[in-house]
């Protein structure tokens, strides 16, 4: 942000500046999720905490209570207005890439998801232990999920970590809308350093 500092000093310029805590009952808040928008040409910031959700105007610098509800994705959302302004991200329950309709932000039951779309087909016994995605531009996005895989019938724990990277676009079909196109997927197998042995 442009300004003084918010340590006291005196020169004007770009400082990191900290946001004020959102209005919350319980100073223990925690945020599960949140994502920057673009509305009306204002900034703003959407987290959600518990089973609500609030939003700060970086112009105003004030926070307001958007509903109770939450948003549906795992950590992060991102906002691509040139895809019909919808928030895309994880969806947190079955972790398919998904996207929400930000129209209705204020209400008491949530903007809805409009689209989900599952990309990987993986043997039942894989675990997520985390996932990110990142927007690349042009409606092009690279998702990455983190997983456990493999038992050992000894210690029934997994055996085996590894890493799925996804390279996938939204694009616009006549008739169903927005459609996710799977361009690739690839595996990378995280190899354990652990010390076997010390001689």
């Amino acid at each position: 942000m442009y300004g003084a500092p918010s340590n006291g000093g005196r020169l004007k310029g770009r400082h990191w500046h900290r946001l004020p805590p959102p209005p919350v009952s319980d100073d223990n808040y925690n945020v599960i999720c949140h994502a920057l928008l673009a509305i009306d040409g204002h900034s703003i910031l959407v987290v959600s905490s518990g089973q609500q959700s609030y939003c700060f105007n970086m112009t105003s610098r004030k926070w307001f209570k958007a509903g109770s509800w939450t948003l549906p994705f795992f950590r992060l959302a991102v906002h691509v207005p040139e895809l019909d302004n919808l928030l895309f991200g994880i969806d947190n329950d079955e972790h398919h890439f998904c996207a929400m309709d930000i129209s209705p932000l204020r209400s008491d039951t949530g903007p809805p998801l409009v689209y989900s779309w599952p990309h990987l087909g993986l043997p039942e016994d894989w675990r997520m232990l985390d996932c990110s995605f990142v927007y690349l531009g042009a409606g092009k996005f690279c998702i990455t999920k983190v997983f456990e895989f493999g038992f050992d019938q000894r210690t029934r724990n997994p055996t085996d970590t590894g890493a799925v990277m996804s390279g996938v676009e939204v694009v616009r079909h006549k008739k169903s809308g927005l459609v996710m196109v799977n361009h690739r997927s690839k595996f990378y197998k995280f190899i354990t350093d652990d010390i076997q042995c010390v001689l």
